[in-house]
């Protein structure tokens, strides 16, 4: 995925509904929030595996978090194979 997408055209390039990017937006924040590290959520999509990193911003607006959408890597796809 190339380029700012609204969040209409990311469900549809994802094949999700608004409800679950919801789910994924709203976890992606928390986690960044917490501090949990900087885990991304992992998607199933029918072009592939997605991943979802949010990071906090630094400066004036505390509590901000940019969110980037990306095909997943091998090294993070690993955990979740060998787990299945």
């Amino acid at each position: 995925m190339t380029g700012p997408l609204g969040a209409t055209g990311l469900r549809h390039r994802i094949h999700i509904t608004e409800a679950e990017l919801s789910v994924l937006v709203r976890g992606t924040v928390y986690s960044a929030r917490l501090g949990t590290g900087p885990a991304p959520k992992l998607v199933p999509t029918p072009a592939g595996w997605i991943a979802v990193p949010g990071q906090l911003l630094a400066g004036e607006a505390a509590g901000e978090v940019a969110i980037t959408v990306q095909p997943a890597s091998a090294d993070l796809l690993l955990p979740v194979v060998a787990a299945w």
